[in-house]
């Protein structure tokens, strides 16, 4: 600037204004006008703020008021279905993660009262599953057979097992929700998906998918080892 004997000006007054997401109720606080709230993109988890809000929201409500609304969450499949299974296929082609969470579900009234009652307090009601999770469940696992235990099709209806499972399980050993569904041609087994309450990744806290499998279900009838809060095996 000195070479071309340009001087320095003075900068324009800065004018910002709060913003709100309308989506999640969450507070961004003052920023500057011009700016979308954009950058602050997070590609793992901006897309999960009308979920979570509502996962959120449907602990706080009235006993009576949350009984209702989460009381049947099959409804939900339908809403997580077709989102699920687009992102799914190509999560499974992939060489790599991404970091990238996705809303499968929501706990029912019943999970979540029983959980209390075992002294854990959900904070929110939402399911959920990274890509790394599903990854790791499509790694062959079966030394008989080499494939992984549950196969592509199941993972991809992964939505509606936990909407309609055949029985919804409380874990005693590990203190979390096992969703038992049926398998195609296997009557003596199951599929099972392991769900961790108020598990912490990335700063953040949900319901998330931790692994799935195959057991037989008398080893599901173990009362030692399981308790049945919906649903029957």
């Amino acid at each position: 600037m000195q070479r071309d004997k340009l001087n320095a000006g003075t900068a324009p007054p800065l004018e910002a204004s709060e913003r709100i997401n309308p989506s999640t109720g969450e507070i961004f606080g003052n920023v500057p006008k011009g700016i979308d709230t954009g950058w602050n993109y997070n590609v793992g988890k901006a897309w999960l703020g009308p979920e979570i809000a509502f996962g959120k929201k449907a602990v706080q409500l009235p006993d009576g008021i949350r009984r209702t609304v989460i009381g049947n969450t099959a409804l939900f499949s339908q809403v997580f279905a077709k989102p699920f299974e687009k992102w799914a296929n190509e999560v499974v082609k992939r060489d790599t993660n991404r970091g990238e969470i996705r809303t499968v579900g929501y706990i029912n009234y019943k999970t979540l009262e029983h959980a209390v009652t075992k002294g854990i307090v959900p904070e929110d009601t939402t399911i959920t599953i990274t890509d790394d999770r599903l990854r790791r469940m499509l790694k062959p696992k079966s030394r008989r057979t080499g494939k992984p235990l549950i196969e592509v099709p199941e993972l991809l209806n992964l939505p509606a097992h936990l909407a309609k499972p055949k029985a919804i399980l409380w874990d005693n050993l590990k203190n979390s929700i096992v969703y038992v569904f049926d398998i195609k041609d296997q009557s003596s087994n199951a599929g099972k998906f392991f769900v961790s309450l108020n598990f912490k990744q990335k700063n953040d806290i949900s319901n998330s998918i931790r692994s799935a499998g195959v057991s037989s279900l008398s080893n599901l009838k173990d009362k030692n080892h399981y308790e049945i809060i919906d649903g029957k095996l």
